[in-house]
């Protein structure tokens, strides 16, 4: 079910010390809607996601969520509008994975069923998440933010470190959610042919500054990605 919702980005900056991090974002997302994030390792896309979600306090700027400030929303809502799926996660106790998706959630068990008939893990529902291989896990993982049925999904890296077929199966889970429409995903990658199969817009970002915002296709061209990423292209076909 198409599910319409907005995020406007205004002036985001955040600043560390006297590093400034990200240097005025400004963006906005009408969903359902699937924004890539491309740049160079260290140019401030897992720091935006982190800002978007308020896991990181913004230095100055200002989130909206349909029209009215993030911050202005209670915990509970946002848990309900947004799901996070980072690039890093080691689990330490060895649940099982229904047990997993269980845990912090207050779900009935249909939508926990949906999820996992979602990312096709019928098969490893009674597995410890301390034994899944690392596609697995990240398929468990995407379960989990799909359960609660985000408005939002906000995932960095999900392809990291998986091998062809464990990135085909990942891959397959995020273009269904963009063939149905249920969600916006805002995404954090390096693969530009995943990235072509899977943005309707790109933000492009450079040292923490917005290089190129727009449809991808009008992004994915020689002279904008040796820009990006500092080397040439030739003839690219993304």
């Amino acid at each position: 079910m198409k599910s319409k919702h907005e995020l406007e980005v205004r002036d985001l900056t955040f600043r560390k010390k006297s590093l400034t991090l990200l240097d005025n974002i400004t963006f906005k997302l009408n969903g359902p809607e699937n924004l890539v994030l491309l740049g160079l390792n260290g140019s401030g896309k897992t720091t935006l996601i982190k800002c978007l979600l308020e896991l990181t306090k913004i230095s100055s700027g200002n989130i909206f969520y349909n029209k009215k400030k993030l911050s202005e929303y209670s915990v509970t809502n946002k848990a309900q509008f947004f799901s996070y799926v980072p690039q890093i996660f080691v689990p330490t106790f060895g649940f099982s994975v229904i047990e997993f998706l269980n845990i912090s959630k207050n779900l009935n068990i249909d939508a926990i069923n949906n999820s996992i008939r979602q990312c096709k893990l019928e098969h490893l529902t009674d597995k410890k998440i301390t034994e899944l291989s690392g596609g697995e896990l990240r398929k468990v993982l995407i379960a989990s933010a799909l359960s609660v049925a985000p408005k939002i999904l906000y995932l960095d890296e999900p392809f990291a470190g998986l091998d062809p077929k464990a990135t085909k199966e990942v891959l397959q889970i995020l273009l269904i959610l963009k063939a149905e429409q249920r969600c916006s995903i805002v995404i954090a990658l390096h693969d530009l042919n995943i990235s072509k199969q899977i943005a309707d817009k790109v933000l492009a970002l450079k040292r923490g500054k917005q290089i190129f915002y727009g449809d991808s296709n009008e992004f994915l061209s020689n002279a904008n990605l040796s820009n990006l990423y500092e080397i040439g292209f030739q003839n690219a076909s993304y």
